[in-house]
């Protein structure tokens, strides 16, 4: 139920998903929500909405697909987009706090980095079943770098000097 007045809610936002036929776990979200300049994950203010699809120039259903459409193309052939949007998911899931959790943090890094990398399934699945503990933002873009620069078989890895990757590495050669 959307509570906040002046705000759409979890159910509005599942509801606007289903009629843009995209699902709220998947990138195509996350590159709305970007677009609309949504600060909370799970509502969108007003201003938000209306502004993001004013700027958008989309005000029907079908506009709004085409949109994300051209978003989708972008995120995966401009790097400097795919980029931003990667720093903007990590700002977006952590809400007001300065870390993201585990849970929150394997699904984002799974829906971000599966189809550019898909050697990084191995480290969300070594994210869920070795830590607890929340990424901050310096480890997040750690990852990312990580991934840009790192063969899949890791045998170009030189310790990053961070402790997760490196455990993570170390798990992997072992696996």
């Amino acid at each position: 139920e959307d509570t906040n007045e002046g705000c759409i809610g979890l159910d509005g936002i599942d509801r606007f998903c289903t009629d843009l036929g995209i699902n709220p776990e998947k990138i195509s979200f996350l590159l709305l929500s970007h677009h609309l300049g949504a600060q909370t994950m799970g509502y969108y203010t007003e201003a938000e909405f209306i502004g993001g699809l004013t700027k958008l120039q989309a005000d029907t259903i079908p506009k709004i697909k085409k949109e994300i459409a051209i978003m989708n193309e972008k995120y995966t052939n401009n790097d400097v987009y795919f980029k931003e949007i990667y720093q903007y998911a990590f700002n977006f899931a952590k809400g007001s706090e300065t870390k993201v959790d585990i849970s929150s943090s394997s699904s984002l890094l799974s829906s971000l980095l599966s189809q550019k990398y898909p050697h990084s399934a191995t480290f969300v699945l070594f994210l869920q079943n070795n830590t607890d503990n929340p990424l901050n933002f310096t480890q997040w873009m750690h990852i990312l770098e990580f991934f840009r620069t790192i063969k899949p078989d890791f045998s170009n890895y030189y310790s990053q000097h961070d402790p997760l990757i490196d455990e993570f590495v170390k798990w992997a050669r072992s696996s």
